[in-house]
């Protein structure tokens, strides 16, 4: 089992006019969007400020006019769960291999 890079995600709320075609939402499964009258109101979290980049940018490319974008919250990490079996090096071991890998002056 390899080891996942682990980041804190933010939550939204965004609001674009009119109804999202289906293949706007394609790669943000994690979104939910609900219609109201005049809106679709999108909910859930993204990764990162590179995620709500490229949300935007499909919307652009889709000519979806973009109301509003609020951040709600940002979602805190959870810290991985090492696997039944998984080793880990003693304090003195890592602090050792840093020093060896951090250049040094002539």
């Amino acid at each position: 089992m390899t080891a996942q890079a682990w980041t804190s995600s933010s939550y939204y709320e965004i609001r674009v006019a009119g109804v999202l075609p289906p293949e706007a939402l394609l790669d943000f499964d994690r979104l939910t969007a609900s219609v109201e009258p005049v809106e679709t109101v999108l909910h859930g979290p993204l990764r990162d400020q590179a995620a709500l980049r490229g949300l935007l940018a499909r919307f652009e490319a889709f000519g979806i006019q973009l109301q509003e974008v609020r951040r709600l919250f940002t979602v805190e990490p959870v810290e991985p769960v090492e696997p039944r079996g998984a080793m880990r090096a003693p304090r003195a071991v890592m602090a050792a291999a840093r020093e060896l890998c951090e250049p040094r002056e002539p």
